[in-house]
């Protein structure tokens, strides 16, 4: 499925699927897209999305149930509230219900939401797709200076509503437990690919933090 866009891997999802309600795929999508387009989404977009399925399509081989997963990255992010704690639970929820109601299967569907809760930091994937789907997600820890640099600053802008200090406490904690690991990523693949560059950039973010420049 390499080279899809967003709309298209969803239509191949929901292809030949009907409502028992009068919501349509188009206006499921619809949703989707609008609540991540949403005008406070610095990093947790669109973008952000098809950044992951690039991710899922160099790997895709290695994936157990890669519709679960594809659905999965549709739905993770579909609640964002940076002041909230509850935003895996709530997606995993609503995609419950949207793909109940497109009759998905019961194992697909148990599938995303474990596949969702599994992004919750703090979270330990307990399955070989669950793990992936962590790593498809941390994706742009291990990415060039630049890119990192990148997220680091939307991610600010996505958490603007809180004062430098308390923003900086709260990156620390986060570079910390992760560095706290023993290793960023859970699975093979990405560790040999981008384990020694998050490290880096993490590192650098903190030494940064911690000095005050």
């Amino acid at each position: 499925m390499n080279n899809l866009t967003l709309r298209e891997r969803w239509n191949h999802l929901f292809s030949d699927r009907t409502s028992s309600s009068s919501k349509s795929i188009e206006e499921i999508w619809t949703f989707i897209s609008s609540k991540h387009s949403a005008h406070d989404r610095e990093y947790h977009n669109l973008e952000h999305l098809q950044q992951m399925f690039e991710e899922f399509d160099r790997i895709e081989e290695e994936i157990s149930q890669p519709d679960a997963v594809t659905l999965a990255i549709f739905f993770h992010d579909i609640y964002y509230d940076p002041t909230g704690n509850r935003n895996e639970e709530e997606s995993a929820a609503l995609a419950e219900e949207i793909l109940s109601d497109f009759n998905f299967d019961n194992d697909v569907i148990k599938d995303v939401k474990s596949l969702i809760l599994a992004t919750k930091t703090g979270s330990f994937p307990a399955t070989s797709d669950q793990r992936f789907m962590v790593d498809i997600d941390r994706s742009i820890l291990g990415k060039s200076p630049d890119k990192y640099a990148n997220y680091r600053n939307q991610i600010r802008q996505e958490y603007s509503l809180y004062p430098e200090k308390a923003f900086l406490i709260g990156r620390k904690h986060f570079i910390r437990s992760l560095l706290g690991n023993d290793s960023i990523y859970h699975t093979g693949l990405f560790k040999e690919q981008l384990e020694k560059q998050a490290i880096e950039n993490l590192t650098e973010e903190l030494n940064t933090i911690e000095s005050g420049r």
